[in-house]
């Protein structure tokens, strides 16, 4: 298949805004305090292109050490896909969301499914000091350039340099379209790719090898649509992943440890093909009992799973720990919460969450967004955390066409919070994207949100019988 280059940036975009920050959000975003509500405060809609936008995401690069300095102001950056393109948004605290660049893949056959901030590492940097005479070189610590993973129809993940829009390297290896794609939070080189063909790769950014590939007898038996990274390494260096699929099952991966792998793959010069790939064909955790329908979405907040079905439910909940055989299967799981998603009974519509764990938000089939707030401050004790429906307000002076024709609902295919919370993104249908903000309680504290809990809340369902903590059995 022919490289996608991707294109440079664009300086104006045939985009239709409607940029009007509401009163109450204003200047915001930043403030301390409780968030109680989201207000819209941005429409924008290709007028040429209306291809559906399947993915958005924040950059969340800056959680990375080494990325602190590159990554300076693309906290409240986003971008999203749909078609052959990908577009770069900036969302300013002013309110207006700008377009700083946009990506176009060369194949006209290509629709793009996915998207996802990841970085290169760049090479050593060293100084030279004259010390009693003598010069010394010193190294200084190795930075992490940003850049963009995008991955579709044509089966090829493609990374491209964000600042020069330039294509950095193709990830080849899968043998149907992919579906997700997930950065390691610790580790933005690493990503990690679902894909049709019923397997879950993890590749090296800086050199295209494929470290590990997730699949075999015990692995997921249909599509692979969803996938998110465990923050933390194992205390042997391992990874642990989860994943979701059309085969109604969710799974729980855990490698050996990888810590000298990923270096020699980081270091790889040799043919890719030379590199032995890590197979690891045996799940942790499994089961197809926590839902009965497709799983379109899944994520980690903290050591609690969260996952999404067709079923128009999301909910959260702990997977066990397999004793005695390393590595041996675990099928039972704890339900924490429940969280019915109204009009969601529809595959791929897929949950947001920050990168802080604050924030939960997803849409549904009418262009409604539901946003959770989460208490995570004492994770890992999975008791603590609580979530309280926040509600997505309309604005009187907001522009009446942000209101979204009932007759001809949109479809909103996933939401994207920023780190923080402060900013919630839809990604609909027809090329449409959505903007909420924060609007944070005055004087109000985030420690606060400790004590929110309200039993008596129609959005959620805390079900706490006692046969949910039973055994659940695979039904190969």
């Amino acid at each position: 298949m022919a490289a996608a280059a991707a294109g440079t940036a664009v300086a104006d975009a045939s985009a239709d805004a409607i940029d009007r920050p509401p009163p109450s959000c204003a200047g915001t975003a930043r403030s301390r305090g409780r968030i109680d509500a989201y207000a819209p405060t941005a429409v924008l809609r290709d007028v040429v292109d209306r291809s559906h936008i399947y993915c958005a995401k924040f950059c969340e690069l800056a959680n990375a050490v080494r990325c602190e300095g590159a990554t300076h102001g693309l906290e409240r950056t986003f971008a999203c896909v749909g078609g052959r393109r990908c577009d770069v948004y900036e969302c300013e605290e002013s309110g207006k969301t700008t377009l700083r660049a946009s990506f176009e893949a060369e194949d006209a056959g290509e629709e793009l499914y996915t998207c996802e901030w990841c970085a290169v590492e760049e090479d050593d940097d060293a100084v030279e000091q004259v010390q009693s005479g003598v010069k010394r070189r010193r190294r200084i610590a190795k930075t992490w350039k940003p850049t963009l993973a995008i991955a579709g129809e044509g089966a090829v993940v493609r990374v491209i340099d964000c600042a020069s829009g330039a294509l950095v390297r193709n990830l080849v290896g899968h043998g149907g379209p992919v579906n997700a794609l997930a950065t390691h939070p610790k580790n933005p080189t690493i990503i990690a790719s679902a894909s049709v063909d019923l397997s879950v790769r993890m590749w090296s950014v800086n050199t295209g090898v494929t470290i590990a590939i997730f699949a075999g007898s015990l692995g997921h038996r249909n599509g692979v649509l969803s996938l998110d990274f465990h923050s933390d390494f194992t205390s042997d260096g391992g990874v642990r992943l989860i994943t979701g699929a059309m085969d109604n099952a969710v799974k729980v991966w855990a490698t050996p440890p990888l810590k000298s792998t990923i270096e020699r793959a980081t270091k790889w010069k040799s043919n890719l093909s030379e590199f032995q790939t890590m197979v690891i064909d045996t799940p942790m955790f499994t089961s197809n009992r926590v839902h009965e329908d497709y799983v379109d979405s899944v994520g980690w907040i903290g050591d609690v799973a969260a996952s999404k079905s067709v079923d128009g439910k999301v909910k959260l909940w702990v997977p066990d720990s397999p004793n005695g055989i390393s590595y041996a299967r675990g099928t039972q799981f704890r339900l924490i919460y429940q969280l019915p998603v109204e009009n969601a009974n529809l595959w791929w519509i897929k949950f947001g969450i920050s990168s802080s764990r604050n924030i939960m938000a997803c849409g549904n089939m009418r262009g409604a967004v539901v946003a959770w707030r989460l208490n995570t401050h004492r994770a890992p004790s999975v008791a603590r955390i609580a979530l309280t429906p926040i509600p997505t307000r309309r604005v009187k002076s907001m522009h009446a066409d942000f209101r979204l024709d009932d007759s001809t609902p949109c479809v909103v295919r996933q939401c994207a919070v920023s780190p923080d919370g402060s900013v919630v993104v839809a990604a609909c249908d027809n090329g449409l994207l959505c903007r909420w903000d924060a609007v944070r309680e005055d004087g109000g504290n985030e420690d606060d949100d400790d004590v929110v809990v309200d039993d008596d809340e129609d959005d959620y369902d805390q079900d706490d019988d006692d046969d949910l903590e039973e055994d659940e059995e695979e039904d190969d």
